[in-house]
């Protein structure tokens, strides 16, 4: 596991949802479906003041980035700019 306390979900690529580790944890042995939040990213092509609005959710955390089909192609680290 990655040091990130929130954590892209994608399926055949296509970003589905988050999952944070603290639910991973409490899940145990249930499907990470059970504790999988909202998919939010930044898209390819916005801004870092729109990525700077997800800042509170993800915190220090890799922001996914995905194309206009939801495809998951990174994550930006708003932490280091």
């Amino acid at each position: 596991m990655h040091n990130e306390n929130t954590l892209a979900v994608a399926d055949e690529g296509r970003l589905i949802g988050l999952v944070r580790r603290e639910g991973l944890v409490r899940a145990g042995g249930e499907p990470v479906a059970s504790v999988m939040e909202e998919a939010l990213s930044v898209k390819v092509d916005e801004t870092l003041i729109e990525a700077r609005e997800l800042e509170p959710t993800f915190g220090p955390d890799p922001i996914p980035v995905t194309d206009h089909d939801e495809h998951l192609v990174g994550g930006l680290s708003l932490s280091s700019l």
